[in-house]
């Protein structure tokens, strides 16, 4: 998929930090898959991608080094991570690239996901075989929950360095199980909400349902 992260948020190269949050928050605005947006799901995942890439200083000047790599009227194609993933079959990476994914969000104060801060949405892909859409199944994963860190108070640091409970990151995160119960004729490309709160989350994963 070709990818210009400043032309999803709507910001120029030479954007601040504050401009690329505004930015961000009302592009979330208009492509949220709440029901009020006539985007599609992808739309706000490219939406959260790029504003991960920018709103950090080393991966928005990894990301401007490859643009001016770029053919001059070359459009970017840029891909750092894929869409995260979940599968019934349990030797399957996904899940495991799923922890990684989540996990790489707690380099910043504010985590993607935690039990103590306000509703949140995660976003992932569902690998189903025809049999299962058809059928149904139950799949468990593990959701990373990042949560402050009982040492440091979340201020990262401790005494003169980085704090060594959380390595300098302010939180710390717990895995916790849940269970999706995915109903029988279900379709490709079919969402699916699974709210948390009954595994002590608050927030809601919707699934994006791939029959391969």
């Amino acid at each position: 998929m070709k990818k210009d992260f400043y032309a999803i948020l709507g910001v120029s190269r030479d954007a601040n930090g504050e401009c690329i949050r505004r930015a961000y928050r009302e592009r979330v605005r208009e492509t949220h898959p709440d029901g009020k947006s006539d985007e599609p799901i992808e739309a706000f995942i490219e939406v959260q991608e790029a504003y991960e890439t920018l709103r950090d200083r080393c991966k928005r000047a990894e990301y401007d080094r490859f643009l001016d790599r770029l053919p001059k009227g070359a459009t970017p194609d840029y891909r750092r991570r894929p869409y995260p993933r979940f599968s019934s079959d349990p030797e399957s990476s996904y899940v495991n690239d799923l922890l990684k994914f989540f996990s790489s969000w707690v380099d910043t104060p504010q985590p993607a996901f935690s039990s103590r801060s306000g509703d949140e949405e995660l976003f992932a892909e569902l690998i189903l075989s025809p049999r299962e859409a058809e059928q149904g199944v139950r799949i468990p994963v593990e959701i990373p929950i990042a949560e402050t860190c009982a040492s440091c108070f979340g201020s990262r640091r401790s005494g003169f360095g980085s704090c060594p409970d959380c390595m300098g990151r302010g939180q710390v995160v717990h895995n916790k199980e849940v269970i999706l119960s995915i109903p029988p004729a279900v379709k490709n490309n079919m969402e699916i909400r699974f709210p948390l709160a009954g595994a002590g989350i608050a927030g809601r994963l919707h699934c994006l349902i791939r029959v391969r």
